[in-house]
């Protein structure tokens, strides 16, 4: 069983430049799903948080950074990784974006396919 999160993780993974792993893909696309989620949850209830976001954001950026020089040495293909993953989640024009938004709520059930 293949749930639509790993079926995501594949897409970006499939075009995805360098020599990594889905492992690396899967690390950064877990620091992008967990700012989306904040968002999502800081427009949700009585009134809008906008200051929630904008820590979130700042958390993203942090790990980010961290994703991108572990051990505190610039990894150039973690930089190109997260590039690309951002990039894929966030421009329409990407498979993945489209297949990550139609499924952001339930990215644990079972992919069933198109």
């Amino acid at each position: 069983m293949k749930t639509n999160k790993q079926h995501l993780i594949e897409m970006l993974f499939q075009h995805c430049p360098g020599n990594v792993t889905k492992q690396v893909v899967e690390e950064c696309f877990k620091i992008i799903n967990k700012y989306d989620w904040a968002v999502f949850c800081s427009q949700m209830g009585d009134y809008d948080h906008p200051g929630e976001r904008i820590h979130a954001k700042e958390v993203m950026e942090k790990e980010l950074e961290e994703f991108k020089r572990p051990f505190g040495t610039v990894c150039y293909t973690n930089i190109e990784v997260a590039e690309h993953v951002i990039r894929n989640l966030t421009m329409d024009i990407y498979p993945a974006h489209n297949f990550y938004h139609q499924h952001f709520h339930n990215l644990e059930k079972e992919f069933v396919g198109f």
